[in-house]
């Protein structure tokens, strides 16, 4: 049967690895991207690929680049192409769901997703007391895209809590109490996991470290392999000291046969999920469920009317052994199965803000080679803040491809500390100096409407405007409940209680509960207390 011309299809992959001990002498982030680039063309067997792309996305590194995709762009003759930028905390398998779902739907039918990181340059320059530049090109591309909201609270920096390595060890520690494990138990389960991922990255050509190593290798602390925040010494941690860069090519099934690829290399789609919904860590009610990897990931699989043990080939996200664990515990799937195809992010490295593309590249390559008829790729942003899922195939989607954010159902189920589930018409905490009408010196209630997806921007009036939507391309995108901002015109007394006076603490005004009586105020002036939503 003919696949339909709009089918998005991965046509090329192209990883790149260098090790370069003299600084001076290794490339630069961009130069090791265009190197993965030009793979991705070369892998996809056809001569022009490349030059016809219509999209360029690159998630940003620790690089000083304005425009990479536009330096791509013009590198392989695309100059014609929309150029994407994103910032941290937008998910990398945002781009790839993002490139797959403008080829579904008609919008272009060739699109590029590349990333690259060049730590171990960063580290080499830094040992000999340099700094590594770079040669920053100019120009601001077409689209700048960057989470709603910031990925840590205030409140976590200011009491310490800013290495993500201690506070993915809380998430840990919580998780080995909800299994009823011994910290023995748990140490050893921890090393016999990434035993076995050392033995994967050791047969993985890309991989960084290809060296597989013992579990007491692994677990115990030494001078080599320092503890880094219990339980986690530093092989139970990413290696982002690497220089890797890695791109995708896709296009429409269409234009892969205009350009005469191969039908048994291409690599298709079935679904993108993803949840963004965002819950600070000191906010969880729950450290040791992922309550976005269980309803994301389900859904990618539930799409294809696959169960857990149907996946062949699986990568969970590996920046520390809880987000494998907890991903693992809500996919549903069985530990003793294998959990990654490069070896995660400790052996195979973990390029700052770029794995995803590296892993789905291994995935395509191992699907191609018969290791599998899918496989299901996940990714991380913030500290298990947010989750992504890519699944792929070697034949069609047995239906469309499926692209979904769903981060109200995953909003809808999530308990934050002190409160209810945050959902429309339930109670929910709110900071009170966020919403309170000073000049009545009362606490209130209050709300602002929000259009949804797909709104017209700008909102008809500023009086009425949607707080809480953050805009791309026109229109109103990922709009937010509750709301986290109100003005004057949007406040209401709560009509079911009478209002509470606003204390007064260190000469500034702060809210108490409407209807619930003074809340509990520190010493930097902070309340909290509960809202009804409307």
């Amino acid at each position: 049967m003919r696949v339909p011309d709009r089918t998005p299809v991965l046509v090329g992959v192209g990883v790149t690895t260098q090790r370069e001990d003299e600084w001076r002498q290794a490339k630069e982030p961009m130069g090791l991207m265009l190197d993965a680039v030009r793979a991705a063309g070369q892998d996809s067997g056809s001569a022009s690929a490349l030059a016809g792309a219509q999209w360029i996305a690159v998630p940003r590194g620790r690089w000083t680049y304005t425009n990479p995709a536009g330096a791509i762009a013009r590198a392989v003759g695309a100059r014609q192409a929309t150029t994407v930028l994103t910032s941290v905390g937008v998910l990398q398998q945002t781009l790839i769901g993002a490139a797959c779902q403008r080829i579904a739907v008609g919008d272009v039918h060739t699109a590029l997703v590349a990333g690259s990181d060049a730590g171990y340059r960063l580290l080499r320059a830094q040992m000999s007391g340099q700094t590594a530049g770079e040669d920053t090109d100019q120009g601001t591309p077409d689209e700048y895209w960057e989470p709603a909201e910031e990925l840590r609270h205030p409140v976590e920096r200011r009491a310490g809590l800013k290495m993500p390595v201690g506070l993915y060890a809380l998430l840990d520690s919580a998780y080995r109490h909800a299994q009823g494990l011994s910290v023995a138990e748990h140490c050893d389960a921890l090393a016999r996991l990434y035993a076995g991922f050392s033995k994967v990255a050791a047969a993985n050509p890309h991989a960084w470290l290809r060296q597989e190593l013992d579990a007491d290798a692994i677990r115990e602390a030494s001078s080599r392999n320092p503890m880094q925040a219990f339980p986690y010494t530093r092989l139970h941690c990413a290696s982002w000291n690497v220089d890797q860069a890695s791109a995708l090519l896709l296009c429409s099934a269409g234009r892969a046969r205009d350009l005469g690829i191969d039908p048994a290399r291409w690599v298709y789609p079935w679904a993108s999920t993803e949840s963004n919904h965002m819950l600070a860590l000191s906010a969880r009610a729950s450290l040791h469920d992922c309550v976005g990897a269980r309803v994301a990931g389900r859904a990618a699989m539930d799409s294809a009317g696959l169960a857990p043990q149907d996946l062949d080939l699986v990568e969970l996200y590996s920046c520390f052994p809880i987000a494998v664990l907890s991903y693992a515990q809500a996919l549903g799937l069985s530990m003793e199965r294998e959990l990654t195809l490069t070896g995660g992010m400790s052996f195979a490295g973990g390029p700052f803000n770029n794995y995803e593309f590296q892993s789905t590249a291994r995935a395509a390559e191992l699907l191609r080679a018969g290791r599998g008829r899918n496989a299901l790729v996940s990714c991380v942003s913030g500290i298990l803040t947010k989750q992504g899922f890519g699944l792929w195939g070697m034949t069609p989607p047995p239906d469309d491809f499926f692209h979904a954010d769903l981060s109200d159902q995953v909003a809808a189920q999530t308990q934050a500390r002190g409160s209810s589930m945050a959902i429309p018409g339930r109670r929910v905490w709110l900071p009170a100096r966020w919403c309170m009408a000073v000049a009545r010196r009362r606490a209130v209630s209050c709300w602002s409407t929000c259009p949804g997806v797909n709104a017209p921007w700008p909102p008809p009036s500023r009086k009425a405007g949607w707080h809480g939507c953050s805009k791309k391309n026109g229109w109103a995108v990922r709009c937010r409940w509750p709301i986290r901002r109100c003005c004057p015109e949007r406040c209401l007394a709560d009509p079911d209680h009478r209002p509470v006076p606003l204390p007064k603490v260190g000469g500034r005004q702060s809210g108490s509960g409407a209807g619930v009586g003074p809340a509990t105020i520190d010493d930097q002036g902070r309340a909290d207390h509960i809202i009804a939503a409307p």
